[in-house]
């Protein structure tokens, strides 16, 4: 048999390829699927912010039913451009882009018709009447298209969303708010209707998840939508006649409907991985820091015009309570003791700014005090004993709690009990009188702390506090005048 010939001869190497140039690199990288997204995330953003500019800043030679026309129209070209790489094109990160950017500029169309309602206002029927004429199409185009979008995105319609978003949108339509206990009430209705819609399709989003069916987009989206109208509403329509401390209750309000979100994730997540897996998802973590922001606003918007001597302001109480709420329940929920810490430092916030509230009362006991204790002013060392009803209800609440199992409370009233304790013994020792006095309550304050806690560590500040009010006892005595 003939063996077939085999080609000895090795064929010729081809030259290597060539490195990319720069300027293919950065093409390659720019078509990735994952750069577009935030192209179009970051376009979709710079064409709602430059729609909310255009109503919030009126274009000097058009006539108000023009521009509103003008917004209506390129916010149902968007959908249509929307609908057309959905069904047409398939270009799935395009589509679902352009879909949230309706959802974001329907609000704007509505808002812009305040431009009308604000002229309407006590003028002629006509006016009103060309006003309730540009709100059908914006109605009209409203009611089907947000159902279409949110139920794709959603899997199925979610009635309670869909009903807060299209009455969040008509809101837009209306003229700001004159009066401040309008404002107010306002923002309160505002804040009902986001509430409510944030929690049904928070549950329902996680249900999908349950179920092994996620929405078809990022979950929190619908609950920014909401938050985002919220906050424009009260921007554009009641900021300027509410107080700003106000402003600052309202904040913490936002704050606690956004941090509760994150109780079916934490619950969720807990079941899934046993609370051991770390990191935390963002599903977790977006709404969390979202809701730690607002609260800190919040506080800090609570404080203006606050004093405890003269005019005051009361906000910063209701404020700081509904803080302490929202920061002990997000610890329940997220298991995290850091928030319980948050919490009690709200409410000791909360009990240090009460007295303002009864300042001709707080004003006769401190001068009978400064007569009692033969002293011009009160010195700042004898506030400590003001405390002393507060650490007395956290003390039995510390007690109550340590016999549930793996409480996350107990330990942490626990040592905030303690540290207060022991911070405004400390602060006595800056007078001798408050030395003395605070140092005999002290005695009977650690032994029942030492009593209740089960910790002899307790009654060996109490020895120290028998000690300093035998020390001061002379000089104490002496200026109070009790010995002549």
């Amino acid at each position: 048999m003939t063996q077939p010939v085999t080609n000895l001869t090795s064929p010729i190497d081809s030259p290597p390829d060539s490195p990319p140039s720069p300027a293919e690199k950065f093409l390659n990288a720019f078509l990735q699927e994952k750069n577009i997204r935030w192209l179009l995330i970051v376009g979709a953003a710079i064409v709602f912010g430059s729609s909310l500019m255009l109503v919030t800043n009126a274009w000097p030679n058009w006539p108000p039913s023009l521009k509103y026309l003008t917004i209506l129209a390129y916010t149902a070209a968007t959908f249509g451009v929307a609908e057309f790489c959905r069904l047409r094109l398939a270009l799935q990160t395009t589509y679902r882009v352009l879909y949230s950017l309706t959802l974001l500029l329907m609000p704007v169309c509505f808002l812009a018709l305040q431009w009308l309602s604000s002229e309407a206002s006590g003028q002629q029927v006509l006016q009103i009447a060309e006003t309730l004429g540009l709100l059908i199409p914006a109605a009209a185009f409203l009611v089907p298209v947000s159902a279409r979008i949110t139920d794709h995105f959603l899997r199925g319609r979610q009635a309670t969303f869909l009903n807060c978003y299209r009455l969040l949108c008509l809101f837009g339509a209306l003229p700001v708010m004159s009066g401040s206990g309008a404002a107010f009430g306002f923002l309160v209705v505002c804040w009902i209707v986001f509430t409510a819609g944030v929690v049904k399709v928070n549950r329902h989003t996680f249900y999908l998840a349950e179920t092994h069916s996620l929405p078809r987009v990022f979950g929190f989206l619908p609950i920014l939508i909401l938050g985002m109208q919220f906050t424009v509403l009260a921007a554009t329509k009641a900021i300027s006649a509410t107080a700003t401390h106000w402003l600052g209750l309202v904040c913490v309000l936002i704050a606690g409907t956004v941090l509760q979100t994150t109780r079916s994730v934490a619950d969720v997540f807990r079941r899934r991985t046993g609370n051991l897996v770390r990191p935390l998802p963002w599903t977790v973590v977006v709404p969390l820091m979202s809701g730690l922001l607002l609260t800190a606003l919040g506080l800090a918007l609570s404080f203006s015009g606050f004093s405890y001597v003269g005019p005051t302001t009361f906000a910063v109480i209701p404020t700081a309570a509904a803080a302490a709420v929202v920061l002990l329940l997000t610890a329940q929920d997220s298991r995290q003791s850091a928030f319980v810490y948050a919490g009690l430092a709200c409410i000791t916030l909360a009990y240090q700014c009460l007295p303002t509230l009864f300042s001709d009362v707080v004003t006769a006991l401190k001068a009978e005090a400064e007569t009692a204790l033969r002293e011009p002013r009160l010195p700042f060392a004898f506030y400590g004993l003001t405390y002393l009803p507060l650490i007395v209800v956290m003390t039995a609440m510390a007690r109550r709690r340590e016999g549930v199992s793996r409480d996350l409370f107990a330990i942490p009233l626990k040592r905030f009990v303690t540290a207060i304790s022991l911070l405004l013994f400390v602060a006595s020792a800056t007078h001798v009188k408050a030395l003395f006095l605070v140092s005999l309550v002290n005695i009977a304050l650690f032994m029942g702390l030492a009593i209740v806690f089960r910790d002899r560590r307790y009654a060996a500040v109490s020895v120290v506090a028998v000690v300093a009010a035998a020390l001061a006892w002379i000089p104490a005595v002496d200026g109070l005048g009790w010995v002549r």
